[in-house]
């Protein structure tokens, strides 16, 4: 299901869908969020659930990170 997925909320779907499954239970309303979180040299803030809400906030730096990289294997190989 991850490799049909065109953008970051079908891959979000996705891993609902995942946990759901896992978990047994459901949260109705969830969202993502993106956020620059910084990156730090000896790793990076991924991730965080606000408590009592239906956010999830992303680090968006290492989706950045992984974008780069495959832009420059796309330049590459052409």
């Amino acid at each position: 299901m991850v490799d049909r997925s065109r953008s970051l909320p079908d891959v979000f779907e996705v891993v609902k869908l995942a946990a759901s499954q896992y978990l047994g239970r459901t949260r109705g309303g969830l969202m993502l969020a993106l956020a620059d979180l910084g990156n730090y040299p000896n790793g990076w803030f991924g991730a965080f659930y606000v408590v009592a809400s239906n956010v999830i906030v992303m680090n968006k730096v290492p989706l950045l990170r992984i974008r780069e990289i495959i832009s420059s294997r796309r330049l590459r190989t052409t």
